[in-house]
């Protein structure tokens, strides 16, 4: 499967060796090129979790974007069309004054609390699956980190990658690529 496979032993501190097999390495370290179809498979099989993530990530932030911005074009076009109606009904400066500043309040209301709400939607839907979170999108990422964990692991499996310690021998034997 793979090509230019070294051995290096050393030895440890407090007595004992280890062997670290360079799989895929000629003698001067460097990687070699050409990599087997097994290898791209599994590369692709550990991506994918990572794509679902962000895909999710991804919706919930279009999904509260869209949100605002329909709350804040509607609340826009209530206070033009409250003041263009009040403007013609009073002519009275003072009654126009007042409905501008309560318009702007209840704006300024409105905004804060779209934002708030923004804020603990990324919070807890997005955040690490906190408690009050969709459990939806809760599931969805802990079946994504468990599967990253899961493919890394066969990953390695596969690519012979895995540690192993001879416990009491002092022998260590690392597989790295």
């Amino acid at each position: 499967m793979l090509q230019n496979t070294t051995v290096e032993w050393g030895s440890v501190r407090g007595g004992g060796t280890f062997g670290v097999i360079n799989i895929g390495r000629n003698s001067s370290g460097h990687t070699s090129n050409s990599k087997s179809s097994l290898e791209i498979l599994v590369e692709i099989a550990v991506v994918i979790p990572v794509i679902v993530k962000v895909v999710v990530y991804l919706v919930v932030v279009v999904v509260v974007v869209v949100v605002v911005v329909v709350v804040v074009v509607v609340v826009v076009v209530v206070v033009v069309v409250v003041v263009e109606v009040v403007a013609i009904a009073a002519a009275d400066v003072v009654v126009v004054v007042v409905v501008v500043v309560v318009v702007v309040v209840v704006v300024v209301v409105v905004v804060v609390v779209v934002v708030v709400v923004v804020v603990v939607v990324v919070v807890v839907v997005v955040g690490k699956g906190r408690r009050g979170g969709d459990i939806y999108f809760k599931s969805i990422i802990k079946n994504s980190r468990r599967q990253e964990h899961v493919s890394r692991k066969c990953r390695n499996l596969l690519l012979g990658r895995e540690k192993r310690r001879v416990r009491g021998s002092g022998i260590r034997t690392s597989y790295v690529d």
